[in-house]
């Protein structure tokens, strides 16, 4: 069944029946949301045990390369906001006014 379906179909029930239908979905939504929570405070512990892991096997050397790794990401990054994205999202107008980046942030 086709996604865009269910809602068509359920304006068709009667009140109390939408009612539990709708009920249900936002228990449902609850709980999912729960479950996210859990998952995104056990994240840390897990992600620990991980570096532990390939730090036992393989040395801290291994922690310095993914350090180089994380700067360079962070770095590269910061170039392509400022060298791209934020050149991009200004718009020509404010090209041709002479606006820079720092004012066109301010203003919005």
């Amino acid at each position: 069944m086709d996604g865009s379906l269910l809602p068509q179909a359920t304006t068709a029930l009667p009140d109390e029946k939408r009612r539990t239908l709708t009920e249900l979905a936002d228990g449902a939504t609850q709980a999912l949301t729960r479950i996210v929570h859990w998952v995104l405070l056990l994240a840390p512990l897990g992600i620990f045990a991980l570096v532990a892991g390939a730090v036992a096997q393989f040395g801290w050397s291994l922690v310095a390369s993914m350090a180089v790794f994380v700067v360079t990401l962070i770095v590269g990054l910061a170039v392509f906001i400022g060298g791209v994205y934020v050149p991009t999202v200004t718009r020509p107008r404010d090209w041709e006014s002479g606006a820079t980046s720092g004012r066109f942030a301010r203003r919005r």
